[in-house]
């Protein structure tokens, strides 16, 4: 979540695949390993999805939480349990910035392109209002978020400092 802004939470917005922008809204995180503690996923995560940027995220606490699903069968109840990592990002944000240079219909100005050249990924993050990260969860959404993405254009200022608090989920 961002500190300066409440409300706001850091998520993927899409990533490069062959060649192109393509939409993808999530939040950064993974699933477990087998054997894996919550801290040493944490890093996994942070180290994989969050390359180059990781060494400015302070990790705050780990919560534990807990949802129940119906699983379509009477008497059984799926129940999922996550991992959250609240984390601070302490430092600059070594990543170019990419822009949207004229108005949009979606609430967001810039995205940070995050690379990681040992698993050759591209993907782009930002900050958005958690309600209209549901949003962006939708088929409407999606297609509201690629036509964004079409629009984006590099930033001449580069990098970024942030202060704000980052949450993994896993």
């Amino acid at each position: 979540t961002n500190e300066e802004v409440p409300g706001q939470v850091f998520v993927q917005l899409g990533t490069v695949q062959q060649g192109s922008l393509v939409a993808d809204c999530t939040l950064p995180g993974a699933r477990l390993l087998r054997g894996e503690t919550p801290m040493v996923a944490v890093h996994r995560i942070m180290e994989t999805k969050l390359y180059g940027v990781q060494q400015n995220i302070s990790i705050e606490s780990l919560v534990r939480e807990s949802e129940s699903k119906d699983s379509g069968v009477d008497w059984l109840e799926k129940i999922y349990l996550r991992t959250v990592a609240h984390s601070i990002m302490c430092g600059p944000f070594p990543a170019p910035t990419v822009r949207v240079r004229r108005p949009t219909d979606i609430p967001l100005e810039e995205a940070y392109v995050v690379h990681n050249p040992q698993h050759g990924r591209i993907v782009l993050y930002g900050w958005v209002q958690r309600s209209y990260y549901y949003f962006l969860k939708t088929a409407e959404g999606e297609h509201a978020l690629q036509n964004w993405l079409s629009l984006l254009e590099m930033d001449e200022c580069g990098q970024q400092t942030l202060g704000h608090k980052l949450v993994l989920r896993f």
